[in-house]
């Protein structure tokens, strides 16, 4: 062999052990991760995905090569890059993210605290309920007394009504831009301490035109009144509002049903209307005492498996029903409302509910996150797909302006409510002044 062949000889056996060592590594970091995604018990068709050994990759080359690891030499002292734990939560939050469904959430420890806040009936906030639609988060409910009802915005004429209004879109907190916000993290920004101020811009629609208000607001400790009842005299008909199905609310919408029994109740109105939803297990819980045993929904899983929610009632209420809802019922109340037309045991009365047939379930990890995940759809007991649709109801009744829920001088639903009532009930027909004064 000359020189020459004998230098490229080296040369070429160098290269290519050079090439089989990386390549080894390569191999051998590979077989580590599949032995980790094996004890994992990652399911076999998303550990062979090509996006999850990219994903594997990715997580590894920030390690290796990022050039602020901070077991990178001089690393000391200067911002480094964030440890594997931070990687792999932004990867969780995104993945949730991916299904851009607006009511599956990843929680970090701070969201998840928010979110158990929501549910349990009591906050530090201003004293709304919101919805997301259309990237809007939308006043639904604004609860008397509270801030949100009481504080005037910026620049308000004298005489002109204070507070936010159900149908308003907030679109700014603190002058930064919150559409397309998830509603778990814009509920985190609004609240904050007893007595400090938080700055909302708020979109309203005023005469087919959108006008841009500004609302300083006062936080409170709220206390959200989830259940309201009285009488209707002199009809004897009760009247319930129940504001959200959260895990406080079943007692109490129970007691208030004894109650109206007892001081001689023989109807009852169940207003629905702004309700988003809640708890299916509580409006189960409602269920039970409005409807007879049977089925209360159906809710079909990803893999068309059916779950069957019963109504856990006997003979249902026993006296004549109106259901009122709007556009802002949603969830859970739709999953009620739709029950009580499917079997016929009440008049549903107002306008289209808002079209939300999917569950959601939530799950808490050890860390102290969690993730609320749309998990199936549900029907009517007969069978009907709403979602994204809404519940119908029997009764047409629309809330023009002037019009003020609960006043049975200014509700026009509420009025027609009881017009339907007094008949079933073989009483004369009330009239009413209508809104603006007419007779």
């Amino acid at each position: 062999m000359n020189r020459r062949s004998f230098v490229a000889t080296v040369l070429i056996t160098a290269l290519v052990a050079s090439l089989l060592t990386y390549g080894g590594i390569r191999l051998y970091d590979r077989a580590l991760y599949a032995y980790s995604v094996k004890i994992s018990g990652v399911p076999a068709d998303v550990a062979k995905a090509p996006n999850f050994q990219k994903f594997l990759e990715i997580i590894q080359l920030i390690e290796e090569k990022y050039y602020q690891n901070p077991k990178a030499p001089g690393a000391e002292g200067r911002e480094t890059a964030p440890p594997v734990e931070t990687l792999l939560e932004g990867a969780a939050a995104g993945a949730v993210a991916a299904l851009k469904d607006p009511y599956s959430v990843y929680f970090d420890p701070r969201g998840l605290r928010e979110f158990k806040i929501q549910t349990s009936g009591r906050y530090g906030g201003i004293g709304v309920m919101m919805q997301e639609k259309d990237g809007y988060a939308i006043v639904v409910r604004v609860f008397p007394g509270t801030p949100a009802a009481t504080t005037p915005y910026e620049g308000a004429p004298k005489g002109a009504e204070p507070g936010l209004k159900p149908g308003d879109r907030i679109v700014k907190v603190e002058g930064q831009d919150v559409t397309n916000q998830d509603l778990d993290h814009l509920a985190d920004m609004i609240r904050g301490p007893e007595g400090t101020q938080v700055t909302l811009g708020i979109l309203r629609e005023v005469d087919g035109n959108w006008e841009e208000l500004t609302f300083v607001l006062t936080r409170a400790t709220i206390t959200v009144p989830l259940i309201e009842s009285r009488m209707l005299e002199p009809w004897k008909i009760g009247y319930i509002s129940y504001a959200q199905f959260d895990e406080v609310a079943a007692p109490e919408f129970r007691k208030a049903v004894e109650d109206l029994r007892k001081q001689g109740a023989r109807a009852l109105i169940l207003d629905l209307r702004d309700n988003p939803g809640g708890l299916l297990t509580v409006a189960q819980d409602a269920a039970a005492i409005l409807l007879p045993k049977g089925v209360l929904t159906y809710v079909v899983n990803q893999k068309g498996i059916v779950d069957i929610y019963q109504t856990n009632g006997d003979q249902g209420l026993g006296m004549p029903l109106v259901v009122l809802v709007n556009q802002y019922t949603a969830s859970a109340s739709e999953i009620l409302a739709g029950a009580v037309q499917d079997y016929g045991v009440g008049t549903v009365v107002g306008e289209t509910t808002f079209g939300k047939a999917v569950v959601q379930q939530t799950w808490t990890f050890p860390d102290e996150t969690g993730l609320k995940l749309t998990v199936g759809q549900w029907l009517t007991p007969k069978k009907r797909t709403i979602n994204q649709v809404g519940i119908e109801p029997d009764v047409k009744v629309a809330m023009p302006e002037g019009a003020e829920m609960g006043d049975l001088r200014k509700d026009p639903q509420l009025q027609e409510a009881v017009k339907i009532l007094a008949k079933e009930l073989g009483q004369p027909q009330p009239t009413f002044p209508r809104v603006g004064g007419k007779p």
